[in-house]
């Protein structure tokens, strides 16, 4: 054993008993590969995580084109208008998903202030960023009692999650 963060000591160990793990660079083929995996994927016809990555690329559209009705009929199931709601938490998808939601809600400068600070501050968590953002306002942006909310979360194959709060 090496005393805690005597870097040489444990480099010296390393160099007598275990095993040296090298890191080969890409050579041409794997990165023709990965170039002809990409184009796939890009024209639909991938799979898994690269496709993955692509659909997300793609995220605004579905936001600009069909959350304004999604989100005026679900308020809609509650006697209420997007002009009813007080506060937005909203997922922070990225810089285009949530210009795409702004523009889509016709929100107010200011509207996803706590949504752009959370992706500063932790990315995009997928869905589950969310759940930052409601913490960002129950912390530090409490809406006045009675102010009514709408949680929206975006998910692969583009999916959405609404839901009404209340505080």
């Amino acid at each position: 054993p090496t005393p805690a963060g005597d870097v040489s000591a444990a480099a010296d160990e390393t160099k007598k008993g275990a095993p040296q793990h090298q890191v080969e660079p890409l050579t041409e083929e794997p990165v023709r590969f990965l170039q002809g995996f990409l184009e796939k994927a890009e024209a639909g016809a991938g799979s898994g995580p690269v496709a993955l990555q692509v659909l997300f690329a793609t995220v605004p559209h579905p936001v600009e084109t069909h959350l304004a009705a999604d989100v005026d009929a679900f308020l809609a199931e509650h006697g209420l208008g997007r002009a009813d709601i007080g506060c937005f938490v909203i997922h922070t998808g990225g810089p285009k998903v949530l210009e795409a939601t702004q523009a889509a809600l016709e929100l107010p400068a200011g509207a996803l202030d706590a949504s752009w600070d959370c992706l500063r501050r932790m990315g995009n968590l997928s869905s589950a960023s969310v759940l930052c953002v409601l913490e960002e306002i129950q912390l530090r942006r409490t809406p006045a009692p009675g102010t009514w909310g709408l949680l929206a979360a975006m998910g692969p194959a583009f999916c959405s999650e609404l839901l009404l709060l209340r505080w």
